[in-house]
């Protein structure tokens, strides 16, 4: 049936009744068919099209398809006399691709070549809309609209993130990414939301390039940067290295590739970069270092690079601040770049010991009930050992996690394994936390190791592991790097 240079509007029919209009599904294609300037209104959950229908248009169309009484449209840009389109929605998940029929009874699998399992997935997608999927067919390039309601589930498909919406294809074997941006003003109307809205394709896409389409979610790599301080105190004229740490919070892995631009301060120059810096290549002009990584970084971990800097002359006994350090790329959402920024104060040359603390781990994202070894390092970076003077170490406790000292410890397995100097340290357990305490020497550009466990017990929080140095312990006089911190995750 076709319908010629008219508009046909679904809630007035011949017999003054409101209904669904069926088409064939199976075993042959039946179509309501528009052609030439034949358009459509009065489309609603019980008004439509069950079944396929056919475009001849040149123009863009709204195909007034559904299923189930849902009515869900699909568009298209385009098509021509010589190749229409068609469309039809199925409202069941595509891992079983069986609908019911308006005759009665349940429709073979359809169309050919499903069910389309929602498992397999390709590079870059999430989430599977399991609920719906489309059959939209044609020759013509054209841009792809797909619609949603509150039945589509894309809050959680999307965790409330309609940036990560797209439209995905079947390929054959597994559902891919589609190029595609949601609407601001939805083809449903009214302005997209999780609970309403239309998507489209960002280029034009041959409808029967894929099988079927439906809705999913990209993953959402989180990446968070975070700068530390030399393993020793810099020296004039000498190569130091700020170790700088790129962690994946997020969900999924990261894709393409991912940037870190690092400034270092005036009179201030880069030192001669490792050829294999973990898999980080760098290049530098005047004062900013660009570095970038085209491996992935899995969820929960991270990867660790060294940028080289000599202190000049006019820089001793100051501070020196290295102001940013940017992280980019990677797949990464605008949503999730809050912690892409991070700095750090170095301090390169001291007249006596200088103690500074900082981390050895593995990463810090855990599971609930799970315990894992950090290791505290207390650094000697100065130019000078310390003293017998009482060494003390702070560590509070911190919301959601348990932290544990064994005296006896002296190795554990971090990232290898860890030689630790637990026999050397008292523990006084405190209100508010962990006072670590040692009058044991540590020697000139030296360290002091202390080995804690850390358990996760509360699903979804996100605090900092912190090592404070008391001011003035081991005879050192610079109290402005005593502090180190360490941010802890726990999945939901």
């Amino acid at each position: 049936m076709a319908i010629h240079n008219v508009v046909q509007n679904f809630q007035v029919r011949a017999s003054g009744e409101l209904g669904i209009v069926g088409t064939e599904r199976a075993p042959l294609q039946g179509y309501l068919s528009f052609v030439g300037t034949a358009n459509h209104i009065g489309v609603i959950d019980n008004t439509h099209v069950d079944g396929y229908v056919k475009s001849y248009l040149t123009t863009p169309f709204i195909f007034p398809i559904g299923d189930n009484n849902k009515y869900r449209p699909a568009a298209i840009s385009t098509a021509t006399i010589n190749s229409p389109a068609s469309a039809a929605y199925y409202n069941v998940s595509a891992n079983t691709a069986t609908t019911t029929s308006l005759k009665g009874g349940i429709e073979p699998i359809l169309p050919t070549g499903g069910p389309f399992s929602t498992t397999s997935i390709g590079t870059g997608v999430q989430m599977v809309d399991s609920v719906e999927y489309w059959d939209i067919n044609g020759a013509t390039a054209a841009k792809i609209t797909l619609t949603w309601n509150v039945t589509s589930d894309i809050s959680t498909i999307t965790a409330n993130d309609l940036a990560r919406l797209t439209i995905l294809g079947w390929s054959g074997t597994q559902w891919v990414r589609i190029a595609s941006t949601f609407d601001n003003t939805s083809l449903l109307g009214g302005s997209s939301t999780v609970s309403s809205g239309s998507i489209t394709t960002d280029l034009n896409v041959v409808p029967d390039l894929y099988s079927v389409y439906t809705l999913g979610a990209l993953s959402s790599p989180d990446l968070m940067i975070s700068l530390d301080q030399p393993l020793f105190s810099p020296v004039v004229a000498q190569s130091s290295f700020i170790p700088v740490t790129v962690a994946n919070i997020g969900i999924g892995s990261s894709t393409g590739l991912i940037s870190v631009v690092v400034q270092i301060p005036t009179e201030t120059l880069f030192g001669t970069f490792a050829v294999d810096n973990n898999g980080w290549s760098c290049s530098t002009s005047g004062v900013t270092a660009t570095c970038t990584l085209s491996n992935p970084i899995v969820n929960g971990t991270n990867i660790t690079f060294r940028v080289p800097f000599i202190p000049t002359a006019n820089q001793v006994e100051n501070s020196l601040i290295i102001p940013s350090a940017v992280v980019s790329g990677g797949g990464e959402l605008m949503a999730n770049a809050g912690n892409n920024t991070s700095n750090v104060i170095i301090t390169p040359i001291v007249k006596s010991a200088n103690l500074m603390p900082n981390f050895t781990f593995s990463n810090t994202i855990f599971t609930v009930d799970m315990t894992k070894s950090v290791v505290i390092n207390i650094n000697e970076v100065g130019n000078a050992s310390t003293n017998e003077t009482v060494v003390e170490v702070f560590v509070p406790y911190s919301a959601g996690f348990t932290y544990a000292f064994n005296p006896a410890q002296t190795s554990v397995t971090v990232v290898g394994l860890e030689i630790v100097n637990n026999p050397n340290w008292t523990l006084t357990i405190k209100p508010a936390g962990l006072l670590l305490s040692s009058n044991t020497i540590i020697p000139l550009n030296k360290r002091s190791r202390i080995a804690i466990t850390v358990t996760a017990n509360t699903a979804g929080a996100m605090s900092n592991l912190i090592a404070n140095i008391t001011p003035n312990g081991g005879g050192e006089t610079n109290r402005f790097n005593n502090f180190a911190t360490l941010v802890q995750y726990i999945q939901k």
